[in-house]
């Protein structure tokens, strides 16, 4: 296949995160979470896809031959992203979060494949101050790391063409 359609990427948090904060986050804080990773991770599987393979990507899911439905499951964010006061927490990670990954065909709906990772953000040698930016840093070399995974797996089975 070349042509391709992401669907926006769906979020869930994790429910032990939904649990463990309640009370230190609002539905807008949710929704806002939810809305930034999910269009993070919808960016990052754009944009390391069509740099680093022959995929085209469409617009309109009938113009595709498969279609890429993105799902971040169990998002668990080590340090709160909420609130608007200052805070003062250190961490060496930001969280954890798994990637569901289904490939279908767009002309029948048929599931092609499926990718599944869980993972922890990249880990650092020493504490940093943690809070709403360095979360999102994290968080998009994670899944940078998914998308380099898949691509080398697309690329070694003969699935996608090379960018070459």
């Amino acid at each position: 296949f070349t042509r391709v359609y992401v669907e926006p990427a769906q979020v869930h948090m994790s429910d032990y995160w939904l649990k463990d904060r309640r009370g230190e986050y609002t539905t807008s804080d949710l929704q806002r979470i939810e809305s930034r990773y999910g269009d993070l991770l919808s960016q990052t599987l754009t944009r390391r896809l069509s740099d680093d393979t022959g995929l085209t990507f469409v617009d309109e899911p009938a113009q595709a031959q498969v279609i890429f439905r993105p799902v971040l499951r169990e998002l668990n964010l080590y340090v709160p992203d909420t609130g608007v006061g200052v805070t003062r927490q250190y961490s060496r990670t930001a969280g954890n979060a798994t990637l569901d990954l289904t490939v279908l065909d767009a002309s029948t709906g048929a599931v092609l494949g499926q990718f599944v990772d869980h993972r922890e953000t990249p880990v650092l040698v020493r504490m940093e101050r943690a809070n709403r930016g360095t979360n999102f840093r994290h968080f998009r070399r994670l899944m940078e790391r998914w998308t380099d995974n898949l691509i080398d797996y697309l690329l070694a089975d003969g699935t996608v063409p090379s960018a070459d």
